[in-house]
């Protein structure tokens, strides 16, 4: 059954209170497409992560095979680019994921986005003590505000 965009923000909510608790593949309310789509935004107290629905999140993970997980946490600021407002196609800037790779970014309200790794972050004045930098539009679905925020990255190496 599908339901209308205009209810689906009613009703999930709702739905996702008691799926979470009482997920099912064989309850009907929870096991239809629409349902594991919204979960996979969903955290374990069962509030919608913001920004986790965007473009790149179907690709994390994908060059994983025989590789490794890596987590390294840091400082971030941000780069304008036009790029995300609207597509949800999120950039980071950062040293030690290849680029091109796609990375978990987790900020300390407990937000994430998925992000593709544009190039290294160069060694200029304006970087130093930074670990990444991220695009304005991440920076916005992350919820985060201020010049300098702490993050944590999660990529396969």
């Amino acid at each position: 059954m599908a339901i209308p965009p205009v209810l689906k923000l009613v009703a999930l909510p709702s739905l996702a209170m008691h799926c979470s608790k009482y997920f099912s593949i064989t309850n009907p309310d929870c096991s239809n497409a629409w349902s594991k789509n919204f979960f996979s935004g969903v955290s374990s107290f069962g509030k919608l992560v913001r920004g986790s629905d965007n473009f790149f999140a179907k690709n994390f993970g994908d060059e994983a095979p025989g590789k490794s997980t890596a987590i390294k946490s840091g400082i971030s600021m941000i780069f304008k680019t036009a790029s995300g407002w609207s597509d949800k196609k999120y950039y980071i800037l950062m040293n030690d994921a290849p680029s091109g790779s796609i990375v978990k970014i987790s900020a300390p309200n407990g937000n994430i986005v998925y992000a593709k790794v544009l190039w290294k972050l160069d060694d200029m004045k304006e970087n130093k003590g930074l670990q990444f930098r991220i695009s304005e539009a991440a920076a916005a679905a992350l919820n985060l505000q201020g010049d300098k925020f702490p993050l944590t990255i999660q990529y396969y190496q």
